[in-house]
């Protein structure tokens, strides 16, 4: 998921149950899309929104695999 524009920093509350939607929302959509025992590589920096994407890719049963979004594409190949 990437957000760009005005609202990519902006950082509305989270209540625990808006959390567990937001991992339950993760984990279906992988579960939709991608075997079950899929590792998941996310590229994220250090945001609120990279919380439920990690634990939305553990919750659906799969290896998360996060690297560092400093990376370049030559360095992912």
């Amino acid at each position: 998921m990437r957000v760009i524009g005005p609202l990519a920093d902006a950082h509305p509350p989270l209540t625990w149950a808006g959390l567990w939607a937001q991992v339950q929302a993760v984990a279906n959509q992988l579960d939709a899309a991608w075997p079950t025992d899929a590792t998941v590589m996310t590229m994220s920096s250090n945001r609120p929104a990279s919380v439920p994407l990690f634990l939305g890719v553990l919750y659906s049963g799969r290896t998360v695999f996060p690297v560092d979004a400093a990376l370049t594409a030559v360095e992912l190949e």
